[in-house]
């Protein structure tokens, strides 16, 4: 069943928001009211972008939920929304569902947990169709096909007898936005849609949103924490915190000329790749942050670390009798040194084995072959005992800072875990002493040691996830994309922490990240990773002023920049289709099924490191 849409004058806006607040009372007599969002104004015109910007808690995602009338029955609603002469805050759940996927749609966060896992791609699709356009279900499979075509989803028509498990998640999204689009709604609210995905892929869904708005005329809601998405994709942009607006105006207006303070920092913490020399990140209501350590004053030493020709495969499925042994060959053949005090970013797309290094090199996941020595030992000719000494050199500090952290336990117990694995004889007391200095270290008062995680934000579990990881004196860290799941503020102090750590106990650093800005800002040098292979590995400022394989270029040239007019004026890359499996990788070289110089060479022989500038490239034509 279609809605039919109250007329509007040219001259007013699409959607009209008063007034929007959004609170939950406490549950219990002692419990305050919390404020999710207070009295925010806006307006959306036909065809327009807005962004919506700020951290984790400001209330973005609430304000969007509240339109959508997705709050949950315990929240409290206040002001109006005028979408079409209606209040969306007003109309019960009948009149919005007539709303909701055909006027309004919606895209949210991560496309796994939206997406039914029991039901086809084409059967979710055209329920969308039947319900709100009154269609057959043969003629809504037609148009679902149509639309992911339009989507640039390739075989669109197998697409639909697919479930979410068996696509990537990049087609996932595009799949999401298919589905939100197929109405051809009049306001499209996207919910940190590129958040989960690769930077190649962000780039690809990007550019097809912006184009299906100018083919379609719907007007964009966006939702993000990424000033580069922001500045690249947005007409206007409106900065929140703590529920409340603290700035709107033209996207030129509030990246140049930003009347707020607020607005001011957050800009200052995003790290741009497009800067001549990375600058010390400036951290949000900390004035002084910018007066530390420059950002190159950090020695490099001896070599402590050597990895040589290593490979890490991983069994796929029980073999049968017709059915030989398959092997998913995460890490092929991958050889890095590292000195003392220094640090080596890895990049490189989802499944590009980066984890699968980082794991191979501690030795927590069986090595089919190759040698990694550290401090002159090969760790792989060591027994249990002497492996677990030498593990008190090298620790790890994982992505999610919460599920790391054993939620039965208190911070003092957590942190001081590694004492009793390696110190056993020491005492409580001088367990407590050492947990106590290394967390005042990390920014975190004695207070919390009786603490539970539950009770830290994401960024203050990560400073007790680094706490642990440190308080043993290791030699090696590895970052096992430590900041990826963090506000742009929290991510801006997590970096210079490490880096100050890094200079004053002369730690040797392996940084994983798909944050190719963030990994400029640390590192010394970068190595670039496709498919269990290297592409490229250089000096950070030659890998990223010169880059030589494609894949590097095309990682480079898809990363945002926070500045409209670099933004909008660059010329792109734009890679096509997905990581290949790495259950059947392509022969030859890994890279060539999505590389614009591929050639008969690249698909017959496969390409080894050599000497292309100041890089070390695995490309024939570099």
């Amino acid at each position: 069943m279609s809605v039919q849409m109250a007329a509007r004058p040219n001259d007013d806006p699409l959607l009209r928001v008063e007034g929007l607040s959004v609170s939950y009372p406490g549950g219990q007599p002692d419990q305050q009211t919390i404020h999710a969002v207070r009295n925010l104004s806006f307006v959306i015109a036909a065809g327009e972008t807005l962004g919506i910007v700020g951290e984790s808690g400001s209330g973005k995602t609430q304000s969007a939920l509240s339109l959508m009338g997705l709050l949950p029955e315990t929240a409290l609603k206040a002001g109006s929304a005028i979408f079409a002469g209606r209040d969306l805050l007003s109309l019960d759940d009948g009149k919005l569902n007539q709303i909701r996927g055909s006027a309004i749609s919606m895209i949210f966060q991560d496309p796994m947990t939206s997406l039914n896992p029991h039901i086809a791609i084409g059967r979710q699709m055209s329920r969308v169709l039947e319900r709100h356009q009154g269609m057959s279900r043969r003629t809504a499979l037609k148009v679902a096909a149509e639309m992911l075509d339009a989507v640039r989803v390739p075989d669109a028509a197998d697409r639909l007898r697919q479930y979410p498990h068996e696509l990537s998640g990049g087609m996932r999204q595009r799949i999401m936005i298919a589905t939100a689009l197929l109405c051809k709604p009049q306001l499209l609210i996207a919910d940190e849609p590129t958040t989960a995905l690769d930077v190649t892929v962000q780039a690809q869904i990007l550019t097809l949103m912006h184009d299906l708005q100018h083919e379609l005329g719907t007007a964009i809601l966006l939702i993000t924490h990424d000033m580069g998405v922001v500045a690249g994709l947005c007409d206007r942009v409106l900065v929140m915190r703590d529920g409340q607006m603290r700035e709107c105006g033209s996207v030129n207006k509030v990246f140049y000329e930003s009347q707020d303070n607020y607005t001011r920092e957050l800009l200052a913490a995003v790290p741009r790749l497009d800067e001549v020399q990375p600058r010390r990140l400036a951290v949000v209501g900390d004035s002084e942050a910018e007066a530390t350590a420059d950002i190159d004053s950090r020695p490099v030493g001896d070599t402590m670390l050597t990895v040589d020709k290593l490979e890490v495969r991983f069994s796929a499925g029980r073999p049968g009798p017709f059915r030989p042994v398959q092997f998913l060959h995460a890490v092929a053949g991958v050889s890095l040194e590292l000195g003392r005090g220094e640090t080596l970013g890895i990049v490189g797309e989802s499944g590009c084995g980066k984890s699968s290094l980082a794991r191979g090199v501690l030795q927590l996941v069986d090595v089919h072959a190759g040698r990694v020595t550290l401090l002159g030992e090969e760790l792989g000719m060591l027994d249990k005992q002497r492996l677990k000494q030498r593990r008190r050199q090298m620790q790890i500090i994982f992505q999610d800072p919460l599920a790391s952290l054993d939620p039965r336990m208190t911070i003092a117990d957590i942190v001081a875990e590694p004492l009793h694995t390696f110190f056993p004889t020491m005492s409580r007391t001088r367990q407590l002493v050492k947990v106590k200095a290394i967390l005042e270290r990390m920014g975190l008062e004695a207070g919390y040691m009786n603490r539970y995680p539950h009770e830290f934000s994401g960024g203050q579990c990560q400073r007790i996830g680094i706490a642990r990881a440190l308080i043993a004196e290791p030699e090696l860290v590895i970052c096992d994309e430590p900041v990826s799941a963090l506000d742009v503020s929290v991510q801006a102090q997590i970096v210079n922490l490490l880096m100050d750590l890094q200079q004053d106990m002369g730690l040797a650093l392996i940084f994983i990240a798909h944050d190719l800005a963030v990994v400029r800002h640390i590192s010394h040098r970068v190595m670039v990773m496709y498919l269990g292979r290297i592409a490229e590995v250089a000096d950070r400022d030659a890998l990223y002023n010169s880059p030589r394989h494609p894949y590097t270029q095309a990682l480079i040239s898809a990363v945002p920049i926070p500045d409209p007019r670099v933004e909008r004026n660059r010329d792109r890359t734009l890679l096509a289709g997905d990581v290949p499996s790495p259950l059947e990788p392509p022969s030859g070289c890994a890279f060539r099924t999505r590389c614009p110089l591929a050639d008969a060479r690249c698909a017959a022989e496969t390409p080894g490191l050599r000497t292309a500038g100041e890089s070390l490239v695995a490309c024939h034509h570099a």
